[in-house]
């Protein structure tokens, strides 16, 4: 018989709690009192710019009205500012502010950082193998139509 230590979502919930845990306290440290949520939509943006909401949404495994919500954060922030989008009037796009490029270069030592403490003594073969199955996982959910 197998107990929950053998289920691989109760370790996914477990490493993802523990990390979310580990980045809120870094980024406190270094006096930023945002959320890893927040810096994923940056980190996001960080790799193409002018993204629309919800592109950001698809790009950070969210629904559009939580990422307008982290959108908006960031603006009052002064990390981020909506522009219209010049193909379609309705629609705005997302862009990093100054402020928000400089926070990303602060924050990004700091990620990597804990990129390096949560895969410290696994191989890069081991490590491309994990990432391989979690995305296979999550291929496989995203397959299957909800029931209920």
């Amino acid at each position: 018989m197998h107990g929950i230590d053998d289920v691989p979502p109760y370790w996914i919930q477990r490493v993802h709690t523990a990390m979310r845990t580990r980045t809120v306290a870094r980024f406190r440290e270094i006096g930023w009192d945002g959320t890893p949520e927040q810096w994923v939509v940056l980190a996001r943006l960080m790799e193409a710019d002018g993204r629309t909401p919800g592109q950001l949404a698809d790009a950070t495994f969210r629904d559009k009205a939580g990422a307008t919500r982290i959108v908006t954060a960031l603006e009052q922030r002064g990390l981020v500012a909506r522009r219209p989008d010049p193909s379609d009037a309705r629609s705005k796009q997302v862009w990093l502010t100054d402020a928000g490029r400089a926070l990303h270069a602060r924050l990004w030592p700091e990620v990597q950082a804990l990129r390096a403490e949560l895969m410290d003594g696994i191989d890069e073969e081991t490590r491309a193998q994990v990432v391989d199955a979690l995305r296979r996982m999550h291929a496989n959910l995203d397959a299957v139509a909800p029931t209920g």
